[in-house]
């Protein structure tokens, strides 16, 4: 699943439209782990960035 996907899935959410979105992983604490681009596939996500049950995608409207 690509992360424009992920972003189709969260529009009905968190009310922003897809192409104003920004989604970025952070960890339990709070710090960035990686910015999730569009053309960028979720599952590498997942692996490399050593996603844990308590990280969070954080989802920003670049178009308050």
């Amino acid at each position: 699943m690509t992360i424009l996907r992920v972003k189709e899935k969260l529009m009905t959410h968190v009310g922003s439209n897809v192409s104003t979105m920004n989604l970025s992983l952070k960890d339990w604490d709070g710090a960035v782990v990686a910015r999730m681009d569009d053309d960028a596939k979720a599952r590498p996500y997942c692996i490399h960035a050593g996603w844990s049950p308590y990280d969070r995608v954080r989802v920003v409207n670049a178009d308050p």
